[in-house]
């Protein structure tokens, strides 16, 4: 079903005060417990480690998804419970072994808590659950929007399983959003933080030929978008959040040596990162054309939709 932006403009949340968040302390989700917290809500942080009680407001409690183990009680009657855990695909190289782990750590984490919704005598009236825009594989330089097809290979039929277990809670009555997250720039963890110091050392450089997309996004436009999912009654449905404004490898290279002032003249050839990275060498090889299609269809404004500008203030001051 679809709505028009005039109705959603008044459809602003505000009695949402009880939220649950699994993935709480990684990237993303360190950021959007802050703001959280900073907009009064009491957040409930789902974690493998010990239970600890922050404050009055934040709230950590243990869980282990593959166990099945989940403080059902404790968060029965949230109002939204927001999904973003998943092991960082980054970490190592991808032998079976861990690619077992980034499969689990996405399909029992998210199926645990529609399981959990099931047990609850009051369901939470919505559920946001991450995804990524690695759904639609190596698109070459074709454009991708939420409805574009799957592509092909083990990160599309990972992400294809993901939506599929998150989906089960809209059949329990309950409001889905499924995000689907481009790479998020951030000085603090995830691909930039690990591009910067070659890139500052003057080593920095094309992959591959270059041509391959990069659909990315400002971490605060990425807790901008998942606020506005939560706040929003009458939206849901598959939504594509990365910046209006893809690029490619090369440019992307190009923009983040002229933000740090030096020079991008080097680069690494596609046998080379095959031959470093093996499998996990698709992440960067590989790339997609992505466009937020459903989000500016619905008058979500991006704070960065431009990639230098976005650059600029995420190294400001470092």
């Amino acid at each position: 079903m679809d709505f028009s932006v005039n109705n959603l403009n008044n459809e602003m949340r505000s009695h949402c005060v009880k939220i649950v968040i699994a993935g709480g302390t990684g990237l993303v989700g360190r950021k959007m417990v802050d703001k959280l917290i900073a907009d009064g809500h009491t957040v409930f942080v789902l974690s493998r480690s010990e239970e600890k009680i922050i404050s009055s407001n934040l709230t950590y409690l243990k869980w282990d998804p593959e166990k099945w183990q989940i403080p059902v009680a404790e968060i029965d009657g949230c109002d939204a419970i927001i999904n973003l855990a998943g092991a960082n695909i980054n970490d190592q190289k991808w032998d079976a072994s861990f690619k077992r782990i980034i499969v689990d750590s996405r399909i029992f984490s998210t199926r645990c808590l529609v399981k959990a919704c099931e047990k609850m005598a009051k369901r939470p009236k919505t559920f946001i659950s991450a995804s990524a825009v690695g759904f639609f594989g190596d698109a070459g330089e074709k454009s991708c929007v939420e409805d574009s097809p799957k592509g092909t290979g083990f990160l599309p039929d990972l992400c294809e399983s993901w939506e599929r277990e998150a989906s089960r809670a809209q059949d329990l009555g309950i409001r889905t959003v499924i995000a689907r997250l481009g790479v998020v720039l951030s000085k603090d963890g995830g691909a930039l933080a690990q591009m910067l110091p070659i890139f500052r050392w003057g080593l920095g450089g094309t992959l591959g030929n270059g041509k391959q997309f990069m659909s990315w996004i400002h971490i605060d436009d990425v807790v901008k978008a998942l606020d506005w999912f939560l706040n929003r009654d009458k939206i849901s449905g598959t939504f594509n959040v990365t910046a209006p404004s893809p690029v490619s490898n090369k440019e992307f290279t190009k923009t983040l040596g002229d933000v740090l002032k030096r020079p991008t003249f080097m680069f690494v050839p596609k046998f080379a990162l095959k031959k470093k990275l093996g499998e996990m060498s698709q992440v960067v090889l590989s790339g997609q054309k992505v466009l937020p299609q459903k989000c500016m269809r619905f008058g979500f404004q991006f704070s960065y939709p431009n990639l230098h500008s976005a650059l600029m203030q995420i190294l400001k001051n470092s």
